[in-house]
C-alpha cells in the first residue's frame, strides 16, 4: 500500500488566496471581477505554484497524482454535462417539467 503524500502547509496558501479573492475582489474591484476571463486568470495564477510543486518536488509520483486528479475533474464535468443535457431534454418532452406550466397545472389551468 502506498503511503499518502504529506504536503507542506504553504500549499494551502493558493486556496486561501482564491477564497479571499472570491470574497473580496467583487467588493474592491467589481468591474474587474465581472469578466469570466479575469476570474480565469486569477485562478490560473493561483494554481501555478501547485502545478509546479507536484512534479518538481515530488517527482514522478507528484506528476501522476496531478494527472489522476485532472482525470477525475474531467470525468466529473462530463457527468454534470450529461445530467444537464438529459434534464433539459426531458423538460422539452414533458410539459410538466416547465415550471410555469407546472404551476398552471397545479392551479387547474387547461393546457389546450
Amino acid at each position: 500500500m502506498e503511503q499518502a503524500i504529506e504536503l507542506p502547509v504553504w500549499t494551502l496558501l493558493p486556496f486561501v488566496a482564491l477564497l479571499l479573492a472570491i470574497a473580496l475582489v467583487p467588493l474592491v474591484a467589481p468591474h474587474f471581477w465581472e469578466s469570466n476571463r479575469n476570474k480565469g486568470v486569477v485562478v490560473a495564477l493561483l494554481s501555478v505554484p501547485i502545478f509546479l510543486f507536484f512534479p518538481l518536488a515530488l517527482g514522478e509520483r507528484g506528476a501522476h497524482e496531478l494527472l489522476e486528479k485532472g482525470a477525475e475533474y474531467v470525468s466529473f464535468h462530463c457527468l454534470l454535462g450529461s445530467l444537464f443535457v438529459v434534464t433539459n431534454c426531458g423538460g422539452m418532452l414533458m410539459p410538466l417539467a416547465d415550471p410555469p406550466l407546472f404551476l398552471g397545472f397545479l392551479k387547474r389551468v387547461p393546457f389546450e
